[in-house]
């Protein structure tokens, strides 16, 4: 099993501050959109998955944690670990290379790390604009 926890570092009290809500539609909004930063690096980590059979990408999924304002994503095989911790150099299979050059990403070691630093921008992004449009557009 390999994991990767993901959660948002901005605090409830200060959202609804900023966005001028209740705590209560800070805490729901946060929610859904921790649940789609989570859905996003989770659709990112498959796209750098090897590929054998499939069994690797089949495996993932993401779980709430706590009050759902932290999302575990998981890819739970036997082998999951053992994938995102070889080397650089171990070498991917026919599939795997072909996969990799249909994605355009680097499939291989460290896919669920990776997933997330390679779209920290986006990631960021994803959370501003979801929590201005859940929360009414602007922030003070």
């Amino acid at each position: 099993m390999m994991d990767f926890k993901f959660k948002t570092t901005r605090k409830i009290k200060r959202i609804a501050e900023q966005f001028n809500v209740t705590q209560k539609k800070a805490e729901t909004a946060l929610k859904k959109t921790n649940r789609k930063a989570a859905l996003f690096i989770w659709k990112e980590a498959k796209k750098r998955t090897p590929k054998r059979r499939g069994d690797l990408e089949a495996s993932g999924s993401i779980t709430p944690t706590g009050p759902a304002l932290k999302h575990m994503i998981m890819f739970d095989t036997d082998y999951a670990r053992k994938v995102h911790e070889w080397n650089d150099d171990h070498g991917l299979g026919p599939i795997s290379l072909k996969k990799q050059a249909r994605m355009n990403v680097k499939v291989g070691y460290k896919y669920l790390q990776r997933a997330n630093d390679e779209n920290k921008k986006e990631i960021v992004k994803l959370v501003k604009d979801n929590l201005r449009r859940l929360l009414g557009g602007t922030s003070n």
